[in-house]
């Protein structure tokens, strides 16, 4: 579990959870279910179907699942960034900020755009955060930014998600 993203929500980013179209008793059971896994590590059980194509078979959290499931998880051993992967990273952030479509934009300019921008995601103002595309995704990827920005060799554990579908 993402212990970043789920001490924020239940903390200073409380707000971000009256944004979601969630049924009540799903947003308590995702919250609940984060909680009871918080310090420890686990598998998301997966299937396949006929193409090939993989789907998770958790009920709550999951990262095929709604933006606070996604938001919750991390994987259990990190890395610490490349110039590559600080590269990737930047990206990813303006990809879920996604400011006047900046995501269909150059890899520079999106990364120009976190440079330009690295105060007010440092700073997790809740309006700033409300303007994101995917809001849960790109608080969960300015609290890392925010450890990366004091420790370089912070290790990251976010996956960064892409589409690599082969369907022509």
């Amino acid at each position: 579990i993402n212990k970043l993203m789920f001490n924020y929500l239940n903390g200073e980013g409380n707000f971000l959870l009256n944004t979601l179209e969630l049924d009540k008793i799903q947003l308590y059971l995702t919250m609940y279910t984060a909680e009871l896994y918080l310090y420890s590590d686990f598998y998301i059980p997966l299937r396949s179907d006929w193409r090939g194509r993989i789907y998770s078979s958790s009920a709550f959290l999951n990262y095929q699942g709604n933006e606070l499931s996604a938001s919750l998880l991390e994987f259990a051993e990190g890395e610490t960034l490349s110039g590559i992967g600080t590269l990737y990273f930047y990206i990813a952030i303006a990809n879920a900020y996604n400011y006047e479509g900046i995501s269909k934009t150059s890899y520079a300019s999106r990364v120009n755009w976190v440079k330009e921008n690295k105060e007010k995601i440092l700073n997790m103002d809740p309006d700033f955060i409300l303007g994101a595309d995917e809001k849960f995704k790109f608080a969960a990827l300015a609290l890392v930014f925010k450890e990366y920005c004091k420790d370089r060799n912070y290790k990251v554990k976010l996956p960064v998600f892409f589409d690599a579908t082969c369907s022509g």
